[in-house]
């Protein structure tokens, strides 16, 4: 043994970890154990040790030590027996080993938990060959595992801090760019915007654009991609149908067009997209989709509303079939197109709320302006969603014919 004393050897560690983790805003598992590891080095002295890590279920993996292998008794159940001992979060220790635990070539040890919110997750294990751990040496592993163990707590929680941080600014980022892309719709007619992007997903566009025709193009797109291919993603989009509106392309092959384009793209990005294609004088439209939108078609005359939905999203295969209908406008008719946020939010019973109740929001108030109308269908899929905050963004838009 050195001759310093049992606290000194332990403030050096403390000293040792405290200046390795510093200025850290975030430490991984690897880098805290690494750190453990130097840091015992200086309080086990001529002691060996080992450093337990406690799975994602039950049991325990030995994560290092001086050689740790060699700690553990080859008589006992192994890492198995330990269990009991973590789970009790209280710091044990031997003087006179029965072999269960530790192997019988060592005299001595002590078992150090280091608990976290509701049970210890990591565990230091010292072991003496010879001679016994004093009182005094007792205290200051007690003392360093207070200490190591408020450590832990304290980078869990910066850890969840900072993770909720990056989440936030990778929200804001795809709010703004969101909004940023959408275009005033100007004198279009009766025609409703709705949206409800507090899930923070960034993951839906509402696009509006004169077509070439002086017509308009409408467009309710859900992407699918990581954050930073998601933000790209409805950039992406937004480009395409900004030169797509000028085309005299009908709005199955714009899709078609967008489709091949995703497909050979190296990043993963798939979107579904209801694109809505209005000729405003001759009271004609043209309806293409792929993925999981929703398209609705309101009959004044019929007081009835079609459901349509479609299949693929665009991006996934080079054929991704594209469903199409056009339809005949009639004074009063109303055209809508929504987001899965909408049709797949769930009840409180845990089912979707379903196009169905869409579509008989459209029926029962159709008589309201486009705006109201959205207005009308976000509030009922909130009042009847089951929580009080969105799992994905909803996304509308609604297309009076006067």
């Amino acid at each position: 043994m050195k001759a310093h004393k049992p606290s000194e050897r332990a403030l050096k560690a403390v000293t040792h970890f405290k200046r390795e983790l510093s200025g850290s805003l975030t430490v991984s598992v690897e880098a805290f154990v690494a750190t453990l590891l130097d840091s015992l080095r200086f309080f086990a002295a001529d002691d060996e040790y080992a450093v337990f890590s406690r799975t994602d279920g039950e049991g325990l993996n030995l994560v290092g030590g001086s050689p740790a292998a060699r700690l553990i008794s080859r008589t006992g159940g192994g890492l198995s027996d330990w269990g009991d001992r973590l789970a009790a979060d209280k710091m044990l220790h031997e003087n006179g080993n029965s072999g269960n635990l530790v192997d019988r070539r060592w005299r001595s040890w002590i078992l150090l938990p280091l608990p976290a919110r509701k049970q210890p997750l990591m565990a230091v294990l010292l072991a003496r060959k010879s001679g016994r751990f004093a009182e005094g040496e007792l205290e200051a592993a007690r003392y360093l595992r207070e200490y190591l163990s408020a450590s832990l707590r304290d980078v869990r929680s910066r850890n969840r801090k900072a993770a909720r941080l990056a989440q936030e600014e990778r929200h804001r980022a795809l709010l703004l760019t969101q909004t940023s892309i959408e275009r005033d719709a100007g004198d279009i007619g009766d025609f409703g915007r709705g949206r409800d992007w507090s899930a923070g997903t960034g993951s839906d566009a509402s696009l509006v654009h004169k077509t070439a025709e002086a017509g308009i193009l409408g467009a309710v797109c859900d992407v699918t991609a990581g954050d930073a291919d998601r933000q790209a993603g409805l950039v992406y989009l937004d480009t395409w149908f900004a030169i797509l509106s000028q085309t005299s392309l009908d709005a199955k092959g714009m899709l078609r067009r967008l489709n091949g384009d995703m497909f050979r793209r190296k990043a993963e990005c798939y979107a579904s997209v209801a694109l809505l294609k209005l000729d405003q004088k001759g009271r004609r439209a043209e309806v293409a989709g792929c993925g999981s939108v929703t398209a609705f078609h309101f009959r004044h005359g019929e007081l009835k509303t079609l459901i349509h939905t479609f299949g693929v999203a665009a991006g996934i295969s080079a054929e991704t079939p594209i469903a199409t209908f056009n339809v005949a406008m009639e004074p009063g008719d109303i055209l809508c197109a929504c987001t899965d946020g909408l049709t797949e939010a769930r009840r409180k019973g845990g089912d979707f709320i379903g196009a169905e109740a869409i579509a008989d929001v459209i029926t029962r108030n159709y008589y309201l302006s486009a705006s109201d109308l959205s207005a009308k269908i976000l509030a009922m899929v909130a009042e009847t969603a089951h929580g009080a905050t969105n799992s994905d963004d909803r996304t509308l838009h609604v297309h009076k014919i006067g």
